[in-house]
């Protein structure tokens, strides 16, 4: 049980119910296909109408696509692919090249799907899966041996590229079983072309979801088969301009939460039945009470 409490949760509110954020994600990752992909259409399209740097003097990059596409099943097991899409326009941006994504492998896992670098020239160079590697940041401190993180570099860095990749992350429904909640931030201090979050879920599973800093962010919402799936999204977001001492970026982002908690009494029930045997007194502890008191 240290491990539960080890990632304790954060409990935002939520229009007078709760919302936990559990930290992000994965497993030993698997290769990309042995062969080349060809660009798919969202892609092509993504960098046909990619902004120059010019257009964006004191932006570092665009993120073409940022898109989650997150299926919670009815045991609350949660299983989400992630794609991360960005043109660099110089120096600055190629921290990006360096890609690590953290996991909680007591119930996370992490399977890259694929990993490449478009150059100038329309050259498609893959991230060699020789090349990935698991690390293990905190196996120093017991109490912290299952933060993990999947790295890898992407090939042929240079100015205009364009690096995509993408990764499945599957949680297992250890915290609070057959819930969910999530995060999705869309405007940055980047410019963001296409952000699109799409959440499937069991029909009879409740959702609550607030947004903020946009009132019209509202979701596409289609049933099929005994699923739900809404779908969220917005489009060439403007870059978030940097002030000196500007507020925290979640009071000017454009972003939502959503859980399938019901209230905040559904977090106590839940964390008493955790606590309450720990609590309970024993004979000798009750006659060692009685003689020190």
């Amino acid at each position: 049980m240290r491990k539960w409490f080890r990632y304790c949760l954060a409990i935002v509110v939520l229009s007078g119910s709760a919302l936990i954020i559990t930290p992000a994600v994965g497993q030993s990752p698997t290769a990309p296909p042995a062969k080349p992909a060809e660009l798919d259409e969202e892609l092509k399209s993504a960098m046909r109408s990619a902004p120059k740097a010019e257009q964006h003097p004191d932006s570092d990059y665009v993120r073409l696509l940022d898109l989650g596409k997150v299926t919670v099943q009815p045991d609350g097991t949660v299983v989400g692919e992630y794609r991360e899409t960005y043109k660099l326009f110089n120096e600055r941006a190629r921290h990006l090249a360096e890609v690590s994504l953290p996991y909680n492998s007591s119930y996370q896992t992490v399977k890259v799907l694929k990993a490449r670098t478009i150059k100038k020239n329309g050259q498609i160079l893959e991230v060699n899966p020789s090349e990935f590697r698991v690390s293990s940041p905190f196996n120093e401190y017991l109490m912290y041996d299952d933060a993990v993180a999947v790295g890898f570099s992407m090939p042929g860095i240079e100015d205009s590229c364009v690096i995509d990749y993408t990764f499945q992350m599957t949680s297992l429904p250890l915290l609070m079983p057959g819930h969910y909640w999530m995060y999705w931030g869309f405007s940055d201090r980047s410019p963001v072309m296409v952000s699109r979050y799409t959440l499937t879920l069991p029909a009879n599973k409740p959702l609550q979801v607030k947004s903020y800093n946009d009132t019209t962010l509202e979701p596409k919402l289609t049933q099929q088969g005994g699923k739900k799936t809404y779908t969220w999204e917005r489009k060439s977001l403007a870059p978030i301009e940097f002030e000196p001492a500007m507020p925290p970026i979640d009071e000017i982002r454009v972003w939502m939460e959503g859980t399938s908690i019901g209230s905040w009494q559904d977090i106590a029930n839940w964390f008493w039945k955790l606590a309450e045997p720990q609590i309970v007194s024993t004979r000798d502890i009750d006659s060692t009470v009685k003689q020190l008191t």
